[in-house]
Protein backbone atom coordinates (compact mmCIF):
# COMPACT_ATOMS: atom_id res chain seq x y z
CA UNK A 1 0.00 0.00 0.00
CA UNK A 2 1.67 3.36 -0.90
CA UNK A 3 1.58 6.21 0.78
CA UNK A 4 -0.54 8.68 -0.39
CA UNK A 5 1.85 11.82 0.02
CA UNK A 6 4.06 10.16 -1.83
CA UNK A 7 2.01 9.32 -4.76
CA UNK A 8 0.16 12.28 -5.52
CA UNK A 9 0.71 13.90 -8.82
CA UNK A 10 0.49 17.29 -7.12
CA UNK A 11 2.94 16.58 -4.64
CA UNK A 12 5.88 15.07 -6.60
CA UNK A 13 5.01 18.14 -8.93
CA UNK A 14 5.07 20.66 -5.87
CA UNK A 15 8.14 18.32 -4.57
CA UNK A 16 10.20 19.13 -7.77
CA UNK A 17 9.45 22.78 -7.69
CA UNK A 18 10.69 23.25 -4.11
CA UNK A 19 13.83 20.85 -5.05
CA UNK A 20 14.62 23.07 -7.90
CA UNK A 21 14.16 26.28 -6.12
CA UNK A 22 16.21 24.61 -3.51
CA UNK A 23 19.00 23.85 -5.26
CA UNK A 24 19.39 27.32 -6.77
CA UNK A 25 18.99 29.13 -3.74
CA UNK A 26 21.71 26.73 -2.29
CA UNK A 27 23.95 27.49 -4.99
CA UNK A 28 23.53 30.58 -3.97
CA UNK A 29 25.37 30.10 -0.80
CA UNK A 30 28.96 30.71 0.62
CA UNK A 31 30.16 27.60 1.89
CA UNK A 32 29.77 28.78 5.42
CA UNK A 33 26.45 29.42 4.84
CA UNK A 34 26.18 25.93 3.30
CA UNK A 35 27.43 23.96 6.47
CA UNK A 36 25.24 26.81 8.67
CA UNK A 37 22.21 25.18 6.72
CA UNK A 38 23.04 21.41 7.59
CA UNK A 39 23.86 22.61 11.10
CA UNK A 40 20.52 24.22 11.58
CA UNK A 41 18.78 21.90 9.80
CA UNK A 42 20.14 19.34 12.33
CA UNK A 43 19.92 21.33 15.56
CA UNK A 44 17.65 23.67 15.09
CA UNK A 45 19.66 26.33 17.37
CA UNK A 46 21.29 29.35 15.27
CA UNK A 47 23.83 29.33 18.27
CA UNK A 48 24.60 25.69 17.86
CA UNK A 49 25.05 25.84 14.14
CA UNK A 50 26.98 29.04 14.10
CA UNK A 51 29.57 27.52 16.56
CA UNK A 52 29.68 24.63 14.70
CA UNK A 53 30.87 26.02 11.66
CA UNK A 54 33.49 27.78 13.29
CA UNK A 55 31.53 31.03 14.29
CA UNK A 56 33.22 32.57 17.90
CA UNK A 57 30.96 31.49 20.40
CA UNK A 58 30.64 35.85 21.25
CA UNK A 59 29.10 36.49 18.30
CA UNK A 60 27.63 33.53 17.20
CA UNK A 61 23.76 34.22 18.26
CA UNK A 62 23.49 37.55 16.21
CA UNK A 63 25.54 35.54 13.29
CA UNK A 64 23.20 32.86 13.47
CA UNK A 65 19.60 35.33 13.54
CA UNK A 66 21.39 37.48 10.83
CA UNK A 67 22.10 34.70 8.35
CA UNK A 68 18.63 32.92 9.24
CA UNK A 69 17.25 36.51 7.45
CA UNK A 70 18.48 35.88 4.21
CA UNK A 71 15.98 34.50 1.63
CA UNK A 72 18.81 32.11 -0.17
CA UNK A 73 19.14 30.33 3.58
CA UNK A 74 15.57 30.18 4.34
CA UNK A 75 14.14 28.63 0.86
CA UNK A 76 17.86 26.22 1.59
CA UNK A 77 16.74 25.11 4.99
CA UNK A 78 12.86 24.35 3.77
CA UNK A 79 14.50 22.38 0.62
CA UNK A 80 16.96 20.59 2.84
CA UNK A 81 13.69 19.74 5.45
CA UNK A 82 11.96 18.37 2.49
CA UNK A 83 14.45 16.28 1.68
CA UNK A 84 15.07 15.07 4.76
CA UNK A 85 11.14 14.39 5.37
CA UNK A 86 10.75 12.73 1.87
CA UNK A 87 13.93 10.41 2.53
CA UNK A 88 12.29 9.35 6.07
CA UNK A 89 8.75 8.92 3.98
CA UNK A 90 10.11 6.44 1.75
CA UNK A 91 11.97 4.87 4.04
CA UNK A 92 9.24 4.72 6.90
CA UNK A 93 6.80 3.29 3.35
CA UNK A 94 10.33 0.56 2.76
CA UNK A 95 10.19 -1.19 6.21
CA UNK A 96 6.25 -1.01 6.25
CA UNK A 97 6.06 -3.03 3.25
CA UNK A 98 8.68 -5.53 4.02
CA UNK A 99 7.58 -5.66 7.64
CA UNK A 100 3.33 -6.46 6.08
CA UNK A 101 4.78 -9.03 3.98
CA UNK A 102 6.36 -11.09 6.73
CA UNK A 103 3.51 -10.33 8.61
CA UNK A 104 1.59 -12.05 5.98
CA UNK A 105 3.65 -15.15 4.79
CA UNK A 106 2.04 -18.33 5.39
CA UNK A 107 5.64 -19.71 6.28
CA UNK A 108 6.46 -17.37 8.73
CA UNK A 109 7.13 -18.30 12.66
CA UNK A 110 4.99 -17.09 14.99
CA UNK A 111 7.82 -15.33 16.81
CA UNK A 112 9.01 -13.58 13.87
CA UNK A 113 5.83 -12.07 13.09
CA UNK A 114 5.67 -11.03 16.51
CA UNK A 115 8.62 -9.50 16.08
CA UNK A 116 7.47 -7.98 12.95
CA UNK A 117 4.48 -6.89 14.74
CA UNK A 118 6.24 -4.86 17.24
CA UNK A 119 8.49 -2.93 14.98
CA UNK A 120 5.42 -1.75 12.51
CA UNK A 121 3.99 -0.39 15.78
CA UNK A 122 6.59 1.47 16.87
CA UNK A 123 7.29 2.67 13.03
CA UNK A 124 3.97 3.74 12.56
CA UNK A 125 3.70 5.28 15.93
CA UNK A 126 1.76 2.95 17.85
CA UNK A 127 4.25 2.12 20.33
CA UNK A 128 5.93 4.96 22.44
CA UNK A 129 9.50 4.20 23.19
CA UNK A 130 10.01 7.01 25.49
CA UNK A 131 6.78 5.59 28.06
CA UNK A 132 8.62 4.29 31.07
CA UNK A 133 5.27 2.88 32.83
CA UNK A 134 3.91 1.34 29.54
CA UNK A 135 1.68 -1.61 29.29
CA UNK A 136 1.34 -3.29 26.10
CA UNK A 137 -1.19 -5.09 25.09
CA UNK A 138 -0.57 -7.94 23.00
CA UNK A 139 -3.52 -9.63 20.83
CA UNK A 140 -2.51 -13.40 19.79
CA UNK A 141 -4.40 -14.97 16.85
CA UNK A 142 -4.03 -18.40 16.18
CA UNK A 143 -6.57 -20.49 13.93
CA UNK A 144 -8.26 -22.99 16.01
CA UNK A 145 -7.80 -21.18 19.28
CA UNK A 146 -10.02 -18.53 20.77
CA UNK A 147 -8.31 -14.85 20.86
CA UNK A 148 -5.94 -14.66 23.50
CA UNK A 149 -4.93 -11.04 25.07
CA UNK A 150 -2.70 -10.62 27.42
CA UNK A 151 -1.82 -7.76 29.21
CA UNK A 152 1.86 -7.33 29.67
CA UNK A 153 3.67 -4.53 31.97
CA UNK A 154 6.66 -3.73 33.15
CA UNK A 155 6.14 -5.75 36.73
CA UNK A 156 7.81 -9.07 36.96
CA UNK A 157 5.20 -12.00 36.33
CA UNK A 158 4.71 -15.14 38.97
CA UNK A 159 5.25 -18.28 35.96
CA UNK A 160 4.20 -20.19 38.66
CA UNK A 161 0.43 -18.68 38.63
CA UNK A 162 0.28 -19.20 35.15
Amino acid sequence: MANKELTSIDNISSLAEAFEEGIQAFRKLRSRERAFVHEFVLTQSPFKAACKVGISSKIAHAWGYRVLKDENVRKAIQFLQKELEFEYNLRKEFFIINLRQIIDAPDTKPSDKISALGLLAKITGHINENTSSMQQLVILKQPGLEDKTIEVSNSPIDISKI
